[in-house]
């Protein structure tokens, strides 16, 4: 007996609670509005009673609509925060790249010899769709973009995702948007960095 009452008070709860912001909006449009508080003497029931209802159902549909929408937001707020993330990564390796390169060529023109070391597609994470798109834009005649409709025929995949690897590309600093579009999608080429890295891709 006692689980059957709690439950059942449970159920009231939720109850109230569901119905509570139609409660609020009804009493609300009745004092705004004297009309819809009419009340059909004849058995002495408000005739807007289910306007409780329906308020309440369309705020909780509305609320829900708009935690979607909110938790889409943050998604594309955190793939770009990611992206920034991977970008700065980047740009300090190839700052270790470039420093590198320079003491290996003053050493070398004063007869010394060190180490060398290249930036490979592992050392970027980069997977294989990002270097399958360095490839193809390497294969095309320098100044000439690509752009995700392009690749759709090489990579098989929808333009959206390929649009994903050209900017995370162009945060990688390998890629560069150029004015112009195509189907709506934006255009890119090779930056000076991403034409000698996919130089060196097998």
């Amino acid at each position: 007996m006692d689980l059957i009452v709690a439950a059942t008070n449970i159920g009231h709860a939720l109850r109230e609670i569901f119905l509570l912001p139609g409660q609020r909006a009804a009493a609300f449009l009745e004092t705004s509005f004297p009309q819809l508080a009419l009340l059909d003497r004849s058995v002495g029931v408000a005739a807007w009673d289910p306007l409780p209802l329906f308020l309440s159902i369309a705020f909780w549909l509305l609320l829900v609509v708009a935690l979607l929408r909110g938790l889409r937001s943050l998604s594309r707020l955190l793939r770009i925060v990611d992206d920034r993330i991977d970008g700065l990564r980047l740009r300090g390796r190839l700052g270790i790249y470039r420093l590198n390169h320079a003491v290996k060529t003053l050493l070398a023109r004063t007869g010394l010899k060190t180490e060398e070391t290249t930036l490979t597609a592992a050392s970027l994470d980069l997977d294989d769709t990002d270097v399958a798109v360095l490839k193809i834009a390497r294969s095309r005649c320098p100044g000439l973009t690509i752009s995700a409709p392009d690749l759709v025929e090489h990579l098989h995949t929808r333009p959206v995702v390929i649009q994903r690897h050209l900017q995370r590309l162009a945060g990688y600093q390998l890629l560069e948007n150029v004015m112009g579009s195509t189907d709506g999608f934006d255009n890119f080429t090779l930056t000076q960095i991403g034409a000698a890295f996919a130089r060196r891709l097998p």
